[in-house]
């Protein structure tokens, strides 16, 4: 009687599915998550590191926009100004011509472990010259650049 049912079912003793419709085993799941999270991974340590060139990049072109602007300044009024503050306008006392529009200030002053390497200016008090000072990264380095400029006296 039970061989009858089972021939009634039109089942056969290999009723395995073919390959190809069995769908994916635990394994072969594992190893895709495993490649996607090395792919992603690998992403990120290029975007990060993208990132921080392009912020030091920023930083160089501020400063030298800054050195511009300082030297436009000291042509004009005679001496680099005593104090400038980021985010004002650089503006002669004497002429009252606008040098820089915005004094820049450090893209990302809390840049990992360079916090607080900012752009740091400090003129003479003859104004006969100054120090520019700003931080730039490489890797995981952090990288401190004095400049001095002089006008001549």
């Amino acid at each position: 009687m039970i061989t009858k049912k089972i021939k009634s079912l039109n089942l056969t003793a290999c009723s395995a599915k073919p390959w190809h419709s069995r769908g994916f085993t635990l394994t072969e799941l594992l190893v895709v998550i495993v490649v996607i999270g090395v792919i992603v991974s690998g992403i990120t340590i290029a975007f990060n590191t993208s990132r921080v060139a392009s912020r030091d990049t920023r930083r160089v072109n501020e400063v030298k926009a800054l050195q511009e602007a300082l030297e436009l300044y000291k042509n004009t009024e005679r001496s680099y100004p005593s104090v400038i503050t980021a985010g004002n306008p650089l503006v002669g006392p004497i002429s009252g011509l606008t040098f820089l529009q915005k004094v820049p200030s450090d893209p990302a002053a809390s840049d990992g472990n360079c916090a607080g390497l900012g752009y740091q200016y400090t003129a003479t008090t003859t104004g006969y010259y100054y120090y520019l000072l700003f931080g730039t990264r490489n890797g995981a380095n952090c990288r401190r650049h004095s400049l001095r400029q002089t006008n001549g006296h």
